[in-house]
């Protein structure tokens, strides 16, 4: 676990990055019960998104291609995304680590290679420019809203909780 103490009352923010959306649940423990197993928990709000990873690495690519001036008549350029599709899940878990990664991808027909570097900044520019932080500030809103929780008891959120493949990405 995440090592939280629970009380009764205090607020969680889940936040749950997946390759098909982005699912944001509020929540508060209920019951304290050793004889049932432990502490049951209570969703107060959840919202969801279909902003997720699979989109976000599309964003990564397609950023990549515009940034190599590929124009989308040229025949490389409609073999080179199927090989990128490898690319992107590699350079999320290398910038989770690294400040930058290389992306080479090779068209085994015409011999044309693709190689890029993307950092840190890279990805939150493309994050930006895309509106991911809008999305996920609407679905916290709506998911707050559900719950009943006006801004000044945002507070009450002790602890905000990153779950799914894509929550280690830089600047989520």
């Amino acid at each position: 676990g995440y090592g939280l103490r629970l009380f009764p009352k205090s607020l969680f923010l889940l936040i749950d990055f997946h390759a098909d959306g982005l699912k944001i649940t509020l929540f508060t423990p209920e019951e304290f019960s050793v004889n049932a197993g432990g502490v049951y928990s209570r969703v107060l709000g959840k919202a969801p998104d279909n902003t997720g990873g699979a989109m976000m690495d599309g964003w990564i690519m397609q950023d990549i291609m515009d940034r190599n001036r590929m124009d989308e008549t040229d025949s490389r350029v409609a073999r080179i995304p199927p090989l990128t599709r490898h690319e992107a899940p590699r350079i999320r878990e290398a910038l989770a680590l690294n400040t930058e990664a290389e992306v080479r991808v090779t068209d085994p027909v015409s011999g044309f290679s693709l190689t890029a570097q993307v950092s840190r900044s890279d990805l939150c520019r493309i994050f930006e420019e895309r509106g991911l932080f809008v999305a996920m500030n609407r679905a916290m809103d709506r998911a707050l809203s559900v719950a009943g929780i006006r801004e000044r008891e945002e507070e009450r959120i002790i602890a905000v909780l990153m779950v799914g493949e894509y929550s280690a990405i830089p600047c989520i």
